[in-house]
């Protein structure tokens, strides 16, 4: 089996390829690795619920930081992504919302 070119690269220059697994080590352990996994990784279910919140966002133009789109009636208990179920919210307003 013939080896990729990157493959061969590494064989003959070990220095860098421990250089490169040190690197993706440190970006794997960091907040953007992690995101990237779970992206990645998510179900079709967590995909379609994502794609549901894009969609509701997107109804509103240019949210201020540190808001973000609520649904009155949440999506588990019937709602919808409609215009009239959705405002906007300051998010620790929101998360203590969640948390009850």
């Amino acid at each position: 089996m013939a080896l990729s070119k990157s493959a061969k690269y590494y064989r003959d220059n070990p220095e860098s390829r421990k250089k490169h697994q040190e690197s993706s080590s440190r970006w794997n352990k960091s907040e953007k690795g992690k995101e990237y996994k779970r992206k990645k990784n998510a179900t079709e279910e967590e995909k379609e619920k994502r794609s549901k919140r894009a969609k509701a966002r997107n109804r509103f133009k240019n949210i201020p930081d540190g808001y973000v789109v609520d649904h009155i009636k949440p999506l588990a208990k019937g709602g919808s992504n409609s215009k009239s179920n959705t405002r906007l919210v300051k998010s620790s307003t929101n998360n203590k919302k969640n948390k009850k």
